[in-house]
C-alpha cells in the first residue's frame, strides 16, 4: 500500500519507517573505487587446504583423505578474475549468450543454472513490463560484468527454490538450490567490495544499482526482507548521490550495456513496495520523484504509459510548471483539496493513455498489462474520489465500484490460472513490477464492505505470488486484520450513534486511523494498527507481527 493511501486514510501525513542497520554485505557504503581483478584462485579440496597439504584434485573424493580416512571436503568453486575491458570489445568476443564473463570458465552448475536463467527466469520476473531489459539487456551484462553474472544466477536459484516451495514443498533440492543463490550472491559482492577508484563511470553505476535490483530480489525470494531493505536503501543512496534519476544532468558519458533508462526504471520497480511502507527519508523521496508534463500526446507504447502510471501510483509525480493556462486542457484540470496534484497528473495519463489505446498499435502480448492498468485506473479514480470527499454518502453512492474492480481482477487472475494449466512454468511467481494482487490488497484494504474484503482475502489465499516487498501471505494477513478490527470496534460500541453505515462506511471513531509497518531484523513484517478512537484516547492499539513461510 502507498504511503498517500496511509496518510490519508489517517487523515495526516506522517511518514513512518524502520532504522536503517547496516548490511553484511555493502557494495553501497560509499562510492566505490574500481581497481584491476586480482583474487588469487586456490585450489584443493577445502580438506585439504585447511591441513595445508597438496592435494591430487581426485573427484568425488581426493587420494589423500581417502588414503588417511578423512572425510574429503569437496572444492570450492572461484570466479575467475576477468580481463580488463569495455562492454563493447567484451560483446563482440561473445558470439552467443552460452558464455559466462570474459576470462571466467564456469562451473557445471553455473552452466545450468544460467540456461535456467535465460530459459525460464527472466521471462516471468519482469510480469510483462520491460521484458527486453530482462531478456536481452540483462543477459548481455552477464558476460560483461562478472558481479551481474554472479548476482543473476543467484537470482534464478533463488526463484527456482521458491518454485519448488510452492509445488513441492521443502525439500533437499529447494534446500541445494538456496545455497547455490548464497553462494553466488557473496561472489558477486566480492566483485563490487574490490572497487576502489575515485571516480564511477555511467556504465559502472548502472552495474552497480543492477546489481543491488538483483540482491534484493534474493533476499525477498528468500523472505529476509530486512536484508533486501538495506541493498534497497543502500542503492538509493548511491543513486542520490549520482543524480542517477535527474534528466537534468549533464550524460556526456557512454553508457553500458544495460542502459541508463533500463536502470532507471527497474530501481523505480524495486523501491515501489518498499516506499510503500513508509521506508526511505524524505531527500530519498525526493530524489525518485518525476515530473509530468503538461502534454496530451498518446503514449509512445505500453511501457512508458507503465512507468508513468508508477509515478503517480506511487506518489512520485510532480507537475512541471504548474500554470493557469493548463487548466484549459480538457478533463486534465485539478482537483481541489489536497489531492489537486495527484489528480491532475492522473487525469493527464488517462487522456495519454486513451490516445494510445485508440492507435490500436500495440501487440497481443500487451493486452494483459492494458487491462492491467485500466483497473488500476479504475482503482485510483474509485480512491480519490472517496478520499477528497470523505462522506458516508459518496461511499455509499460509489459502493458498486469495489464489486467492479474485485470482478476485473478475477477475470486477470482467471486468464493467469489458465495459462498455469496449459503447461508448467508458464505464469510467474514473482514479479519486479505491478501486479493484480497489489490492487486486491489496497482494495481490500480501503474498502469497508466484509463481503469484499472477504472475497479478496479468498483470492489472495488462492495463490502464491510476490510482487517486489510484498506476497499474498502478507497481504489477506493484514487485510484480515483491519477488517475484524473495524468490525470489531462497530461492536463494541453499538448501538451509538455515528456515521457508519453497516458494510460500506466506518466513520472516523471505528475505522483504522492509524498504520505503521516495519522489517525487523528477526524476520517477517510488524504491524501496529490504531483505530480512530484508540487514537484520539492514546490507547495500545493491536500490534501484529506476521511470519514468512516463503
Amino acid at each position: 500500500m502507498s504511503p498517500q493511501f496511509l496518510a490519508l486514510e489517517r487523515g495526516d501525513d506522517a511518514s513512518h519507517g524502520p532504522p536503517q542497520r547496516r548490511a553484511n554485505h555493502r557494495p553501497d557504503e560509499a562510492v566505490p573505487r574500481i581497481k584491476r581483478w586480482a583474487p588469487k584462485v586456490k585450489t584443493g579440496c577445502t580438506t585439504c587446504r585447511t591441513r595445508r597439504v597438496k592435494c591430487d584434485e581426485a573427484k568425488p573424493a581426493c587420494a589423500r583423505c581417502t588414503s588417511s580416512k578423512r572425510k574429503c571436503g569437496g572444492y570450492l568453486e572461484y570466479a575467475s578474475p576477468p580481463q580488463r575491458a569495455s562492454p563493447a570489445s567484451s560483446i563482440a568476443e561473445q558470439p552467443t549468450l552460452s558464455s559466462a564473463p570474459h576470462g571466467h570458465t564456469p562451473t557445471e552448475h553455473e552452466r545450468r543454472m544460467f540456461h535456467l536463467l535465460r530459459t525460464l527466469t527472466v521471462r516471468q520476473v519482469h510480469g510483462g513490463i520491460k521484458c527486453g531489459f530482462w531478456t536481452t539487456n540483462l543477459l548481455q551484462a552477464t558476460y560483461v560484468y562478472p558481479a551481474i553474472w554472479h548476482a543473476a544466477l543467484g537470482l534464478a536459484a533463488m526463484y527456482q527454490r521458491a518454485m519448488m516451495l510452492l509445488h513441492e514443498g521443502r525439500s533437499r533440492s529447494a534446500q541445494e538450490y538456496n545455497t547455490f543463490a548464497l553462494q553466488q550472491l557473496s561472489i558477486s559482492c566480492s566483485y563490487i567490495i574490490t572497487m576502489n577508484h575515485s571516480t564511477v563511470s555511467g556504465a559502472e553505476q548502472e552495474m552497480l544499482l543492477t546489481a543491488s535490483a538483483l540482491y534484493t530480489g534474493i533476499c525477498l525470494l528468500r523472505a529476509d526482507l530486512h536484508q533486501a531493505l538495506s541493498h534497497a536503501a543502500g542503492a538509493a543512496k548511491l543513486s542520490k548521490q549520482w543524480n542517477f534519476l535527474d534528466h537534468n544532468v549533464d550524460r556526456q558519458v557512454t553508457e553500458g550495456v544495460i542502459g541508463r533508462v533500463h536502470t532507471q526504471q527497474l530501481l523505480r520497480d524495486v523501491y515501489h513496495s518498499f516506499h510503500s511502507i513508509g521506508s526511505f527519508s524524505e531527500d530519498i523521496i525526493a530524489h525518485f520523484q518525476a515530473f509530468v508534463w503538461h502534454i496530451t500526446e498518446p503514449f509512445a507504447s505500453v511501457d512508458e504509459a507503465y512507468y508513468a502510471y508508477l509515478n503517480i501510483h506511487s506518489g512520485w509525480a510532480r507537475i512541471k510548471s504548474w500554470e493557469p493556462t493548463h487548466g484549459m486542457i480538457r478533463g486534465a484540470s485539478p482537483s481541489p483539496g489536497q489531492m489537486q496534484v495527484r489528480q491532475h497528473a492522473l487525469n493527464l495519463w488517462r487522456l495519454r493513455f486513451e490516445g494510445y489505446l485508440e492507435r490500436g498499435a500495440y501487440a497481443e502480448e500487451h493486452v494483459e498489462t492494458i487491462e492491467l492498468l485500466r483497473l488500476f485506473h479504475l482503482f485510483e479514480d474509485t480512491f480519490d474520489m472517496l478520499m477528497i470527499h470523505r462522506t458516508p454518502e459518496i461511499w455509499v453512492r460509489n459502493a458498486h465500484r469495489w464489486e467492479r474492480i474485485v470482478k476485473m481482477a478475477e477475470r486477470l487472475l482467471g486468464r493467469q490460472s489458465a495459462r498455469d494449466d496449459a503447461g508448467p512454468g508458464s505464469q510467474g511467481i514473482f514479479f519486479y513490477s505491478l501486479s493484480v494482487h497489489e490492487v486486491l490488497r489496497m482494495t481490500g484494504f480501503i474498502c469497508r464492505s466484509g463481503a469484499i474484503r472477504r472475497r479478496i482475502i479468498q483470492l489472495l489465499q488462492q495463490w502464491r505470488h510476490l510482487d517486489g516487498l510484498w506476497d499474498n501471505d502478507l497481504s489477506w494477513r493484514l487485510v484480515e486484520a483491519k477488517m475484524l478490527m473495524e468490525e470489531a470496534a462497530v461492536a463494541a460500541d453499538a448501538p451509538a450513534a455515528c456515521e457508519c453505515v453497516p458494510g460500506v462506511f466506518f466513520c472516523m471513531e471505528h475505522r483504522v486511523a492509524y498504520v505503521k509497518m516495519d522489517l525487523p531484523e528477526e524476520g517477517g513484517l510488524r504491524a501496529h494498527m490504531k483505530t480512530g478512537k484508540q487514537l484520539r484516547h492514546g490507547l495500545p492499539g493491536q500490534k501484529l507481527w506476521i511470519e514468512l513461510g516463503r
